[in-house]
């Protein structure tokens, strides 16, 4: 397994720019610390029957050049926001079958205003190698959607936090 991209989520009020570090360790030794950046969590959305039938509505027929008048946008999670961190180009690869005790995440926040209670939620992008159809060379295909990290965490992120609530100081082992 090779890990591409972490995620977090963080729950802070709208319009709040925290800063964030990023520190992954392998076997106890720091190989990666970088600062995410705001994106977006790409997650599917289930429509309800009542939705698609009114989506269905605005359905454009063929050879109709018009824009749509009813769009479906981004999931918001409101108050977590998503905060990703690409790792270089190769990405970690992790050579063994199981991340216990190999892997941990520190995150560190800097924030003016308070943070919700809300624990910090990890998410991880990884890609499995596939062997060439046609040929003895590997090919490390990603995966489509996030996973997020408690899948492989055996327990939660332990939580340090200041007392006025401004910074914050998250550890995920796995």
């Amino acid at each position: 397994m090779c890990l591409k991209a972490v995620g977090v989520e963080l729950a802070h009020m709208q319009g709040c720019k925290p800063l964030l570090l990023l520190r992954i360790c392998c076997d106890g030794q720091m190989l990666f610390r970088a600062a995410p950046h705001h994106a977006h969590l790409p997650a599917p959305t289930t429509l309800l029957p009542e939705q698609r039938a009114l989506l269905a509505c605005d359905k454009r027929r063929r050879g109709e050049h018009r824009p749509h008048r009813l769009v479906l946008g981004r999931c918001q999670r409101y108050p977590y926001h998503f905060y990703m961190c690409p790792l270089p180009r190769p990405g970690l690869h992790l050579p063994h079958s199981c991340l216990h005790g190999h892997l941990s995440l520190e995150l560190w926040v800097d924030c003016r205003q308070p943070l919700y209670s809300h624990p910090p939620i990890f998410h991880l992008r990884c890609s499995d190698p596939v062997t060439h159809p046609f040929g003895s060379r590997t090919l490390w295909v990603a995966h489509k959607h996030w996973s997020p990290a408690t899948l492989w965490a055996p327990l939660p992120p332990v939580v340090e936090e200041s007392p006025c609530g401004c910074v914050l100081n998250a550890r995920l082992e796995f």
